[in-house]
């Protein structure tokens, strides 16, 4: 995926989507035997867009400080976090 496609996923309006297109995180494996990179490329392959997505019935749109985290280094914290039960 590149830098185009994650602006384009990025400017998803959330008024706008169909939520029943959205893709449920909860049940995306991650395998943390694998590095990082591969960690985040498999999860915006199951995903389909890191920006907005469901966990369970809840639209969640992600959004960043521009000054702050970067979304990558903001992904890689959560593959390394230990899952939320």
């Amino acid at each position: 995926m590149t830098q185009r496609d994650l602006a384009k996923l990025h400017d998803s309006s959330l008024p706008l989507c169909d939520p029943s297109k959205l893709r449920d995180i909860k049940g995306i494996p991650i395998d943390r035997s694998q590095p990082i990179h591969q960690r985040i490329h498999s999860f915006i392959d199951a995903v389909g867009n890191p920006y907005l997505f469901k966990v369970g019935s809840v639209i969640v749109k992600v959004n960043f400080n521009p000054t702050g985290k970067t979304f990558q280094n903001a992904l890689a914290d959560a593959m390394n976090s230990p899952a939320v039960e």
